[in-house]
């Protein structure tokens, strides 16, 4: 089998307002691009990959993969992760990766989990984010804790999500803070909460807010400030799990 054309798209996906993180607004949309790679045994797959329109770095690649196995995910992988081209291509590998997978479970006729060791659960538990939001429907802006503690109640009524991680950095920490621990007073002891401030907390700031955290049994603090160092500092001084998804 050989990969013998691939085509992209994108698409973007509404939002019913503009989300705000600590570094701007998402505008009202998430755009993703949508890859299919096509076989000469008239077998397609699909894959997708965020951060923007990748239409154009997708054509760079798709040279080096005419006619590639898509079997062959190493001999793939070391045409699209070039060293030099590591960092800027490692996503759009994974679109790839995603697509050649879907391949191989239709070529298969199996379930793509057969091929990936076996499934282990039926089901996946979901969290939702809760963002501050310029816009809102109905109208107005999120400005206080309060506001963010009826849309988490909202989310956890309309989507019946058990869990829900605040994307902090926006709001002073204190006021991000007060948003955990009137979700804790309103949804109980049972339902999961998370904060994630991307990094741009110090670590004092950090650590003073884990502290104030500490009795609400918070399942982890997301990169509460820059770099492994600074992770391991917040860590040493807080009591909750520390989770990283921006240093490797």
């Amino acid at each position: 089998m050989k990969i013998i054309d691939i085509r992209t798209r994108c698409v973007a996906i509404p939002t019913n307002s503009m989300l705000r993180f600590n570094t701007g607004v998402h505008p009202g949309y998430f755009m993703r691009t949508i890859i299919e790679i096509f076989t000469d045994e008239g077998i397609t797959g699909l894959g997708e990959v965020g951060g923007g329109d990748q239409r154009g770095a997708i054509e760079k690649i798709k040279p080096r993969l005419m006619g590639q196995d898509p079997f062959r995910l190493e001999a793939i992988k070391m045409r699209v992760l070039r060293t030099v081209y590591y960092l800027s291509n490692a996503r759009i590998y994974a679109a790839i990766e995603m697509a050649c997978l879907d391949i191989q479970g239709k070529f298969m006729n199996r379930p793509l989990c057969d091929l990936l060791g076996g499934a282990v659960r039926n089901k996946v538990p979901f969290i939702a984010y809760l963002f501050w939001r310029y816009d809102r429907p109905g109208g107005g802006d999120d400005a206080r804790a309060e506001d963010l503690a009826d849309h988490c109640e909202e989310l956890a009524d309309t989507l019946g999500v058990q869990s829900m991680k605040l994307k902090a950095g926006v709001m002073a920490p204190k006021e991000e803070a007060r948003v955990l621990e009137l979700c804790r007073e309103r949804l109980g002891d049972d339902f999961g909460l998370r904060i994630d401030p991307n990094g741009v907390w110090s670590v004092a700031t950090a650590i003073r807010i884990g502290q104030r955290l500490a009795d609400l049994d918070i399942e982890y603090f997301e990169d509460p400030s820059w770099g492994l160092t600074g992770n391991a500092a917040v860590r040493a001084a807080v009591p909750m799990p520390i989770a990283t998804n921006m240093y490797p």
